[in-house]
C-alpha cells in the first residue's frame, strides 16, 4: 500500500495549481487574441479574395485578374476589420462600395471614385462627415451608427 506524506501531497497539490495557473494564463492571453481581430489593410488580394471565387480565378494569367479587379462595379468589405480606407485609386468604375462594420475613424481615400453611387459606412467609428464633396453621383451613403 501507498500513502502519501503530508509534504508530498502538498507539493503535488503546490505543482498542480502552478500548472493550472500556467495553462489559464495561456488561455487568457489566447482569448484576448481571439477579441482583438487583427487590423486589415484594404489591398488588391483582400479585393481578389472578397470578390470573386478562387477557383474561377486560377487559370487566369495576373494580367486577366488585375484587369477584372479594375472593372469591378461592387467591391464588400464588410466585416473585416478595416481601419483605414485607402489603395483605392485604380478602382475608378466603382459604383458601389460596402465598408460598415469595420472600425474606420475618417471618411478618406475616395478621390478617383468618382462613379460611386452607394457607399456603406455604417456601423464604424466616423465622427466627422467629410471628404465627400467630389463624390457627385453618390446618391446613397449610409453613416448610420458611427
Amino acid at each position: 500500500k501507498f500513502e502519501m506524506s503530508k509534504k508530498s501531497k502538498t507539493n503535488n497539490l503546490e505543482e498542480f495549481v502552478n500548472k493550472l495557473e500556467d495553462e489559464n494564463a495561456i488561455t487568457s492571453k489566447n482569448l484576448k487574441l481571439l477579441q482583438e481581430p487583427p487590423v486589415n489593410e484594404i489591398d488588391m488580394k483582400l479585393i481578389m479574395k472578397t470578390s470573386f471565387e478562387q477557383d474561377k480565378l486560377k487559370n487566369l494569367s495576373e494580367e486577366e485578374k488585375i484587369d477584372k479587379l479594375v472593372k469591378l462595379k461592387t467591391i464588400c468589405l464588410d466585416w473585416m476589420n478595416i481601419k483605414k480606407i485607402d489603395k483605392l485609386d485604380v478602382f475608378t468604375q466603382l459604383e458601389t462600395l460596402y465598408l460598415q462594420h469595420n472600425i474606420i475613424e475618417k471618411i478618406e481615400g475616395l478621390d478617383m471614385l468618382e462613379n460611386l453611387e452607394y457607399l456603406a459606412l455604417n456601423s464604424n467609428k466616423i465622427k466627422k462627415i467629410e471628404n465627400l464633396e467630389h463624390l457627385e453621383n453618390l446618391a446613397l451613403l449610409n453613416l448610420e451608427d458611427n
